[in-house]
C-alpha cells in the first residue's frame, strides 16, 4: 500500500522479465472472473495522463510509474475487485496490473520506527500526527525538528522550508525504503546519529546512498 502515489498496482502473471520477491502468490488475471482490461474508448477522459496512456495496437490502457529512487512498474491498467482479509472488498477498483518491475519495494534492511494505521483507536501512550491531504490524495506531515538521544537537534525551522513540496511539509510515502531530507538538515541529523552510534558495538556499512539527500 503506497501512501505516496495515486496509483494502486500489484504484480501480475505473467511477469515479462523477473518478478520481484513478495509474500504470497503473484496474482493470475486469467483465474479471475472480475478482471477487466480498460479499452481506449475513454482515452480523452483518462485522469492520469502521463502515467496512463493508450496502447492503440492492443486497444487497452497501460501504465508506467517511476519513483524518486528509480524504481518503476509498468503493465496493464485494469478494473478488478480487491479483497481484503476479513474486512470486505472494493469492487471495480481501477488499478495497475504490473508485469515489468524493478527496484526496491520494502525488501531492504532498516529500522521499523512505527506503524501506519487507519480508522482504528490509537494505542495508549502513542503519538498521533495529523496528516495534510494534498494534490492527488498524497499525505503530508509538518516537520519541525529531530530528537536524537533525547537531545533536540539545532536545526533552524527555515531549513525545512526548502523541502520542495509545501512549506516544511514532507510526503508520507510508505512505498519507498528511503527518507529524503534537505542537505543542511540531513548533515546535522547524520552527525548526531553517528555520535550516538559510536557508543554501540556496531559495524558501519557503506552503500550506494551514502551522503545522498
Amino acid at each position: 500500500m503506497d501512501t505516496g502515489s495515486f496509483l494502486t498496482w500489484i504484480q501480475c502473471q505473467p511477469c515479462r522479465t523477473k518478478c520481484l520477491e513478495q509474500d504470497g502468490s503473484i496474482f493470475n488475471p486469467s483465474a479471475s472472473t472480475s478482471y477487466k482490461l480498460l479499452t481506449c474508448e475513454y482515452d480523452d477522459e483518462c485522469p492520469e495522463k502521463g502515467t496512463v496512456s493508450c496502447n492503440y495496437r492492443r486497444d487497452v490502457f497501460e501504465y508506467k510509474i517511476v519513483y524518486e529512487d528509480g524504481s518503476f512498474s509498468k503493465g496493464d491498467y485494469v478494473n478488478e475487485t480487491m479483497h481484503f482479509y476479513d474486512s470486505g472488498s472494493v469492487p471495480s477498483l481501477t488499478m495497475g496490473c504490473g508485469q515489468y518491475q524493478n527496484g526496491s519495494y520494502g525488501y531492504a534492511g532498516g529500522i521499523t520506527l512505527s506503524t501506519l494505521e487507519y480508522n482504528v483507536q490509537a494505542p495508549l501512550n502513542s503519538i498521533t500526527i495529523p496528516f495534510t491531504i494534498g494534490h492527488g490524495g498524497i499525505y503530508y506531515i509538518k516537520v519541525t525538528g529531530f530528537i536524537v538521544g533525547n537531545q533536540i537537534l539545532n536545526i533552524p525551522p527555515e531549513d525545512f522550508s526548502t523541502i520542495p513540496y509545501k512549506n516544511g511539509e514532507v510526503v508520507v510515502d510508505s512505498g519507498t525504503v528511503m527518507t529524503w531530507l534537505p542537505p543542511q538538515a540531513y548533515e546535522v541529523l547524520q552527525d548526531a546519529f553517528r555520535k550516538e552510534a559510536d557508543n554501540l558495538d556496531l559495524q558501519r556499512v557503506y552503500g550506494s546512498f551514502e551522503g545522498r539527500v
